[in-house]
């Protein structure tokens, strides 16, 4: 029989930390024919840990968006969209990165996918 191993759970570990800015224009024209939108966002996100160690990696993303739906009939309508996206993700490097094999992350006699961890990373 293995070792027992209680596992502390911890509230709201796996949480995703998100902020969003967003701020935008609609317009129709020509009794309604024509509609228009612009907008813009800024997004900022805090990933649930990435590694043993309980670092988060961030993301930063900021954008524009234009459409542009013309719909002179029922029967015809014409549909344009732009999109802009500038995404930025910091990841914390996490063990298995730096030495090649994931069970370095993990201490030595915990088991992960039937092998123990080597506890090297620590």
């Amino acid at each position: 029989m293995g070792p027992d191993i209680t596992i502390p759970l911890i509230s709201g570990i796996l949480d995703n930390l998100s902020q969003l800015y967003k701020a935008g224009y609609k317009v129709s024209l020509f009794k309604q024919a024509l509609f228009f939108n612009i907008d813009g966002f800024y997004q900022t996100r805090i990933e649930a840990p990435t590694n043993t160690s309980g670092e988060r990696a961030r993301v930063h993303s900021r954008g524009l968006e234009v459409d542009l739906d013309y719909q002179p009939t029922k029967q015809f309508s014409f549909v344009s969209n732009f999109t802009y996206l500038l995404a930025n993700y910091h990841q914390i490097s996490s063990a298995f990165e730096q030495t090649g094999n994931y069970l370095d992350a993990y201490p030595a006699g915990f088991i992960v996918d039937g092998k123990s961890g080597t506890g090297l990373a620590r």
